[in-house]
């Protein structure tokens, strides 16, 4: 046995790196955080200068910047403090659990990322579209430009917006998030939501996720849309109105269900809460779900709240059903 095999990790090179950095940052965290936490008690009129040659102890620039409370890379003092505090364990997470494709579970350099496999099987949602509907048009067509659908039956919503096609990659990920629990997919996948929302969300003033049935929930635990807009709102700074709209009626699983079927099922399901109306009346409003696929569901809630009083209504999902471009 070769001295580099006696290494409990063997041949792996970066668990080897990973662990060094591990340590190095557990010792940095103490050594730096501590100096400076005693540099802040110096008595007043004291430079922290004087104060660590006092103390036989060499501060580095970062030492220097926190003790004059000074931002550092941009960050203020108590940003960097908690970056530094959440670093070891972000190291100890990353070589317990190292760095996987959201979908297909190959290894890669960070989470909440895809492979290039993956990636390069993603079908986004780019202009030029149908400004109403979001349907893609393979040609540019010129600025508000509608497609059939949205001129002979017009949608109960101002406008609809996706962030890719659900296919693939997409599925996988709507299905992780959905039937699997991943809710360590809804920050990613807000993201893409939030970049395909054309200055919707930025807008609007508030957020409201399509609801789920209380009796849903109890086997479901907890609600796609929900989760997706809850990050929306933590990355926009939007208001969150998760109880504002809810679900009154016990409907079947969509899944199956023909467009009438579905537009049938999910008829008189949404209310708004008691004493919920002025979140509603006179506002812009963004209802965000994890799929379009005949929009039964969301046109039902964007009557709901139209009726509400309701000034403007975007839908935003993250996956939309569609088979090729018009």
């Amino acid at each position: 046995m070769t001295q580099q095999d006696d290494f409990p990790f063997g041949k792996n090179a970066k668990a080897r790196r990973d662990l060094s950095d591990l340590l190095l940052a557990l010792y940095l965290f103490v050594f730096t955080h501590v100096v400076a936490a005693k540099a802040f008690r110096a008595l007043p009129g004291k430079s922290a200068l004087r104060f660590a040659w006092e103390n036989r102890c060499t501060l580095c620039a970062t030492c220097f910047s926190l003790i004059r409370m000074e931002p550092i890379d941009g960050k203020t003092r108590t940003e960097f403090l908690r970056a530094q505090l959440l670093r070891p364990f972000s190291v100890l997470a990353d070589f317990l659990y190292p760095p996987a494709c959201s979908v297909c579970g190959i290894s890669t350099g960070g989470h909440r990322g895809l492979c290039a496999k993956c990636w390069s099987g993603i079908r986004f949602i780019e202009r030029p579209y149908c400004e109403v509907l979001g349907i893609p048009f393979s040609h540019d067509l010129g600025t508000g430009i509608l497609s059939a659908e949205a001129i002979a039956h017009p949608p109960p919503f101002d406008r609809l917006r996706s962030a890719a096609t659900h296919d693939h990659a997409v599925r996988d990920l709507v299905h992780g998030l959905k039937y699997r629990d991943r809710t360590d997919l809804a920050p990613m996948m807000a993201a893409w939501m939030l970049r395909a929302s054309d200055g919707t969300v930025e807008s609007c003033d508030a957020l409201i996720p399509v609801p789920l049935h209380r009796t849903r929930m109890l086997t479901r635990k907890f609600n796609q849309a929900a989760e997706l807009a809850r990050h929306m709102a933590r990355l926009s700074g939007k208001p969150l109105l998760a109880a504002t709209l809810v679900r009154v009626k016990r409907t079947s699983q969509q899944v199956g269900l023909g467009a009438k079927a579905r537009e049938d099922n999910v008829r008189g399901a949404f209310a708004i809460a008691k004493g919920c109306e002025n979140d509603i009346f006179g506002k812009r409003i963004v209802l965000v779900d994890d799929v379009y696929t005949t929009g039964a569901t969301v046109a039902a809630a964007s009557r709901t709240l139209r009726k509400a009083g309701a000034a403007e209504i975007t839908v935003l999902t993250f996956a939309r059903a569609l088979s090729e471009p018009i």
